[in-house]
């Protein structure tokens, strides 16, 4: 019975220690930081959401989204981006017609705002590319 309560203990501290070495990439906004904000300025632009950033699934109440706080750094952004007129940049689940995959490297700097977007690069919905379209102070 020792065994197995000392087995179960183990195990229990190694799964903390891997939790607490697992390194966020989101923060407060009362820490350092930069924001990744989702957002289209005109018919320019599409609506993008982030998927993934650097090997970190967006999940959860995050998927809706469209404003990260995230430490100064360089990210691989991973994004889909909408192509029915209908979806918005914060929609709750991907769907078939989203277009995923495309990444966005970035490098985010403190005090800065990154406002992220689509860009259709040719003929075809499913040529495009993710854009900051533009960087504010904050």
């Amino acid at each position: 019975m020792r065994a197995i309560t000392r087995l179960i203990l183990i195990s229990m501290l190694a799964m903390l220690a891997i939790s607490c070495t697992t390194d966020s990439v989101f923060v407060s906004p009362s820490d350092p930081h930069g924001i990744l904000t989702f957002k289209t300025p005109d018919t320019t632009y599409n609506p993008a959401r982030m998927v993934r950033i650097n090997d970190q699934n967006i999940t959860g109440n995050d998927v809706r989204r469209t404003s990260f706080w995230v430490k100064p750094g360089s990210y691989t952004i991973e994004l889909a981006m909408a192509s029915g007129s209908l979806q918005s940049v914060g929609a709750g689940r991907s769907s078939a017609r989203d277009q995923v995959n495309n990444k966005l490297q970035i490098t985010v700097e403190e005090g800065k705002r990154y406002l992220i977007a689509a860009r259709i690069t040719g003929g075809q919905v499913a040529d495009w590319e993710g854009v900051v379209w533009k960087v504010e102070d904050l």
